[in-house]
């Protein structure tokens, strides 16, 4: 059968298709090759701008870092200016610059400040018998030892060749000064070792206090110098206050310290005793124990002239260590003698630094213990102006204290700043109202105005309140007027000895 549509000549189609593929077979190579060149010139491209991100990142971090590293050296040769080169201390100006900065904060926060004036004697004597060298060697060493004698918030510079100042900042008092300098001048006498040699000298200092001496820096420095030109006229290892009056003081300051160490060694103290009155009942509620010391060159010599000195030389703890444990004695020995009974309280005032100390109230615990007595049985009293300076651990101390049974009193109350906070805060069981406020009630408006806020604050803070200094019937008529409770002072009784208080509880 012969089919109706034509055959597809297969040999001609095939013979067709290789033609074509020969005839396209260069271009197509050449067309693969060509996009191969791209692809690979693309790919070429993209490692290149890799490359080239990656070295303009290492050239930008190279860049930041020559930057700090040119910061840094400019801070550096910033501060080198500032400095001596050879003690490494501020200079002559950075020095003086930093005077005046302290100066104007000192001002605005009226504060003392204390320049000392230093200069080594003889310096260019060493420089010609040993050599430079060994005179940098020594200044060295010498600015090293002041300045461990100084606190790190303080400033030291090099003024001169052998001069040196020491700005001390918030100093308290010009005594505070003196004992820095003492210090310092301990601590050059020692011998300096300087490779072969050793090297034994002194220093004189001078001292001027800002703003006693001078309220302007050039005057400071001034009156600094003009002190140090007088401590060289006294020899080596001197140093002077720029006032006559002050040096003569704070030469009866040491003097004093002096006897009163000798004084704790040889027992010269001794104790009497305020009785403490209950106004309404009329009957003695309580004795304060009051510390005396039988100076053998001035006699009898009372708190108000050393107690501060105590405070400043660290005796001021084995004094109240001492009140303590004989005020407790003497009192178990009225309660066993059948003189008082366990209703009547012994008073002792104590420092703030002995309120801290390490273990006091084991120290407390022990001593009452030792005497038979009840913690009810004392009461401790700290100023009102040292409860303001009281911290977290004082805190924590006192209201150990006042679990215990111990009743703490604030004395001298009118004379500080005490806020309603500070005496909520802290575990007070009574106020003892300052005599200052007391002596004058009869001419003194405010005094009166002040006593009745003292008294009505005591009422709402449910405290115990206690009249300080009475000396006449109008003030105590006034204070039982006025509904307080507790009295004490020389229309009572004057601070009674061991014999006295007897004779006294005997009637």
């Amino acid at each position: 059968m012969v089919s109706r549509y034509p055959q597809k000549n297969t040999q001609s189609h095939h013979h067709c298709s290789q033609r074509l593929d020969g005839k396209d077979q260069e271009e197509l190579e050449a067309l693969l090759k060509y996009v191969s060149r791209i692809i690979q010139h693309g790919e070429a491209l993209d490692y290149h701008n890799h490359v080239l991100k990656n070295k303009l990142s290492s050239t930008s971090q190279t860049i930041e870092s020559l930057k700090k590293q040119l910061a840094n050296q400019q801070k550096k040769m910033s501060v080198l200016s500032l400095l001596d080169p050879l003690t490494n201390i501020l200079n002559n100006q950075a020095f003086k610059n930093a005077v005046a900065k302290r100066v104007a904060e000192a001002k605005r926060h009226n504060e003392y400040l204390s320049l000392l004036t230093i200069a080594i004697p003889h310096y260019k004597e060493i420089n010609v018998a040993y050599g430079q060298r060994v005179g940098n060697q020594l200044l060295k060493q010498f600015t090293e030892r002041i300045h461990s004698r100084i606190r790190q918030e303080d400033e030291i510079g090099r003024i001169s060749e052998n001069e040196f100042c020491v700005l001390l900042v918030n100093t308290h008092s010009a005594y505070d000064a003196g004992t820095i300098a003492e210090k310092i001048l301990t601590s050059v006498r020692m011998p300096f070792s300087t490779g072969k040699y050793r090297i034994q000298i002194g220093a004189n200092i001078g001292i001027a206090v800002f703003p006693i001496a001078a309220q302007r820096i050039d005057k400071l420095f001034r009156c600094s110098s003009g002190a140090l030109e007088q401590a060289k006229k006294s020899g080596e290892n001197q140093f002077k206050f720029y006032s006559e009056s002050i040096n003569k003081k704070y030469a009866e300051r040491m003097e004093t310290l002096q006897a009163l160490r000798h004084a704790k060694k040889e027992e010269h103290f001794y104790l009497v005793y305020q009785p403490q009155f209950d106004l309404i009942h009329h009957r003695l509620v309580g004795l304060e124990a009051l510390i005396r010391w039988q100076d053998p060159v001035y006699g009898i010599r009372y708190p108000e002239t050393f107690i501060s000195l105590a405070e400043d030389s660290g005796l001021i703890t084995y004094i109240d260590d001492w009140v303590l444990k004989e005020a407790c004695k003497q009192y178990a020995l009225w309660r066993s003698s059948g003189y008082l009974s366990n209703k009547e309280k012994i008073s002792v005032n104590i420092s703030p630094q002995q309120l801290t100390q390490n273990h006091f109230i084991q120290s407390i615990s022990n001593i009452l213990e030792a005497n038979k007595l009840q913690p009810e049985n004392l009461e401790l009293e700290l100023t009102e102006t040292s409860l303001l300076e009281q911290d977290e651990l004082s805190l924590h101390i006192m209201t150990k204290l006042n679990h215990l049974g111990i009743d703490i009193a604030i004395d001298d109350f009118g004379t500080g700043y005490s806020s309603l906070k500070r005496l909520q805060q802290f575990p007070i069981s009574t106020l003892k109202i300052d005599r200052c406020f007391i002596k004058d009630i009869d001419c003194e408006a405010h005094h009166k105005i002040i006593l009745n806020s003292i008294l009505q604050l005591g009422a709402d803070l449910d405290l115990k309140i206690v009249a300080e200094g009475v000396e006449n019937i109008e003030q105590l008529l006034f204070l039982k007027e006025k509904g307080c409770g507790f009295a004490q002072g020389f229309y009572f009784s004057k601070p009674l000895n061991q014999q006295e208080v007897e004779e006294l509880l005997r009637k």
